[in-house]
């Protein structure tokens, strides 16, 4: 092992070194919760519940909630985001790396799909309900690895809890305690799991008090861009597994820019809270302008909170980790970046293992720690299981729609709660047209009233007829503020005629409408 340790320390005179090759038969597994199994809701792939709408509107609709735009890694397969130049699964470059598509397989699960082209969807899952769904993440980097995606909303990213803060307080909180309920019931009460790996310190903590060890120690939050378009906090228990727990020593683990703690939006949320103040983070799309306007909101910084955390995440994997040597065949020396930088070590003979490749010794490792699909098929692969709890219809006629844990979700005109998505698609003229005409009908205050006229009161027995003709000189989207008013978008085309009704009437008991200019561009964020 000397002469290959000093070939790797020639040049700078430094490198890194990871305990690879996982032995077999010494790691405690944590069953999923397989007692609920179920087929799935849909036949088939998202492809085909797309074919199967009625009409090119809702299938358009529909599609930029089904499809993710991302960058595949050609070494190991992974969707990534389109932010990130290296694979944050196994470190492959893919700075120039092309645009492709893939399925949204979070909202796949939500809905009961039943495959893609390539593999099933099935998930080992470890919490269910009608609002949620908590299951092991695929590329788990800790033996304790979820991920809890909300299945009462469609919300792309982490950004949007911020447009209705109290609610996405809620919805966020909500998340991190079935993470936090999962970890505590199902990974640290085994008392074997435990031992095996963490530092007897740590045992004693968590022996102490497991829930205040899980919010000391736990790594949850959210990606930005994400991979999978649907808003999923990501919940990690230390010790991050040798190899992940080396790329997170070189920083290539909760990416700046990139990873959002949960402590981070929980502040930035609580701050808006407290503020009765709203963000409008519509057309800022880039990481680093979306960071800068919440501080110029909030004043929380971003900058500040990543250098924090970053110590803080490295601190508690170092203290609480306890791989020992014995339990694995190989060290693994990097002398750089790149996986063909790497040597392995075997460490009955000292010698480089010449027969040995890193990435699939990884890979192995990865099979062997992860609690994954525990227990494993016959075959020795994962298992998994499709959301028991959602349920699926569609339409006779426009608009389609589709049912999850009772909550429609419509394709065309909307559904019954915040429907969020960001405009990647043509063809929403239709059903913009029937919003406005809806929300117009709605805001005028009696029939006859003209769009000239400037609204001052509002009778909600008395709404008018609004023809097509009318609704067609409405420019833009439909956005909804969701600090107590709505917004029509841009009203007419001569910017003096604005009908403003903004602001609560309590003593009428009505909902006032706030009609405003060039909101084009914007996403369609409503509750009908």
């Amino acid at each position: 092992m000397l002469t290959a340790i000093q070939h790797q320390l020639s040049g700078d005179g430094t490198c890194i070194s990871y305990l690879a090759g996982a032995k077999h038969g010494r790691w405690p597994a944590i069953p999923w919760q397989n007692d609920a199994t179920c087929g799935p809701r849909f036949p088939g792939t998202a492809d085909d519940l797309l074919a199967s709408l009625k009409s090119a509107a809702s299938q358009h609709k529909a599609e930029a909630m089904l499809h993710n735009e991302v960058k595949i890694c050609s070494a190991c397969g992974k969707a990534c985001a389109l932010t990130l130049d290296v694979c944050n699964s196994c470190s492959g470059d893919i700075k120039d790396t092309a645009k492709s598509y893939t399925d949204n397989v979070m909202m796949c699960f939500m809905l009961g799909v039943e495959k893609t082209s390539k593999y099933p969807l099935t998930i080992p899952i470890r919490a269910q309900s009608s609002s949620f769904l908590c299951y092991d993440d695929l590329l788990a980097s800790s033996p304790c690895h979820l991920n809890v995606i909300p299945t009462e909303h469609y919300l792309p990213d982490w950004r949007w809890l911020l447009t209705r803060p109290r609610e996405g307080l809620d919805i966020m909180e909500s998340l991190y305690r079935v993470a936090k309920d999962v970890a505590m019931s199902q990974f640290i009460s085994n008392s074997d799991f435990v031992k095996k790996l963490f530092s007897p310190s740590v045992v004693n903590e968590i022996m102490r008090d497991p829930g205040y060890f899980i919010d000391t120690y736990g790594m949850s939050g959210f990606n930005y861009p994400p991979s999978q378009m649907q808003i999923h906090l990501q919940f990690i228990l230390p010790p991050l597994m040798p190899f992940h727990a080396r790329l997170l020593a070189e920083d290539k683990h909760f990416h700046f820019l990139r990873f959002f703690e949960y402590r981070y939006v929980r502040k930035v949320l609580q701050s808006l809270v407290e503020s009765s103040a709203t963000v409008d983070l519509i057309g800022q799309s880039d990481a680093e302008s979306v960071v800068d306007y919440i501080k110029d909101c909030t004043g929380v910084d971003y900058f500040t909170h990543h250098r924090e955390m970053m110590s803080r995440f490295k601190h508690n994997n170092k203290i609480a980790a306890n791989w020992r040597a014995d339990d694995f065949e190989f060290a693994v020396m990097m002398s750089g970046s790149s996986s063909t930088d790497a040597t392995v070590i075997s460490q009955r003979s000292g010698e480089e293992a010449l027969n040995k490749n890193a990435p699939a010794i990884q890979a192995d490792d990865k099979l062997m720690l992860q609690n994954y699909g525990r227990p494993y098929s016959i075959m020795g692969t994962p298992t998994g299981t499709y959301y028991r709890i959602c349920f699926m219809a569609h339409a006779t006629g426009d608009p389609g729609y589709m049912v999850v844990g009772g909550v429609m979700y419509h394709i065309l005109t909307a559904g019954n709660l915040c429907v969020g998505y960001q405009q990647r698609i043509a063809g929403l003229e239709e059903e913009n047209r029937y919003l406005k005409k809806r929300l117009v009908e709605a805001a005028l205050p009696a029939r006859g009233v003209s769009l000239e006229q400037k609204a001052t009161s509002y009778d909600d027995a008395a709404k008018p007829d609004v023809s097509d003709d009318v609704v067609s000189l409405l420019k833009g989207d439909v956005n909804v503020n969701f600090n107590g008013s709505r917004d029509v978008v841009s009203l007419l085309e001569a910017d003096t005629n604005v009908i403003n009704t903004s602001g609560a009437d309590e003593d009428k008991g009505a909902n006032r409408w706030k009609l405003q200019n060039d909101l084009r561009d914007k996403l369609v964020d409503f509750q009908v």
